[in-house]
C-alpha cells in the first residue's frame, strides 16, 4: 500500500505494508518489544516498522496522519489470517 506525504509543498510516496505476510519476523520482533512507553510512542514506532517513512518525518507526522495510517494498519490486523503457517520460506527454499 502507497502512503502520500506533502511537505513543503512537495508529495512523497512511502510503501507500507500491504498485509501481515509483508512483515518479516524481525519485524514482527520489533513490534511486540513496543509495549512500553506512551500510545504515541507505540503508533510512531510502528509505522516505523511496517513502513519505509524515514523516522524524521514519522516524527513531524499530524496526528490525523498518524492515525489515518494506523486506521489501515488495523484493517489489515482485521483482514489477516489467523492460521498458523508451519511452513517458512528462506532464501527461496520452503521448510516445514
Amino acid at each position: 500500500m502507497k502512503v502520500k506525504i506533502k511537505k513543503e509543498g512537495k508529495v512523497e510516496t512511502f510503501k507500507l505494508i500491504n498485509s501481515w505476510a509483508d512483515v518479516t519476523l524481525s519485524t514482527w520482533l520489533q513490534l511486540i518489544d513496543f509495549e512500553t512507553g506512551t500510545k504515541t510512542e507505540e503508533a510512531t514506532k510502528t509505522i516505523e516498522a511496517l513502513s519505509d517513512i524515514p523516522k524524521r518525518l514519522v516524527q513531524e507526522l499530524s496526528l490525523s496522519d498518524v492515525a489515518a495510517i494506523m486506521s489501515k494498519v488495523g484493517e489489515l490486523q482485521q483482514e489477516q489470517d489467523t492460521k498458523l503457517k508451519r511452513i517458512i520460506e528462506i532464501n527461496g527454499v520452503e521448510y516445514g
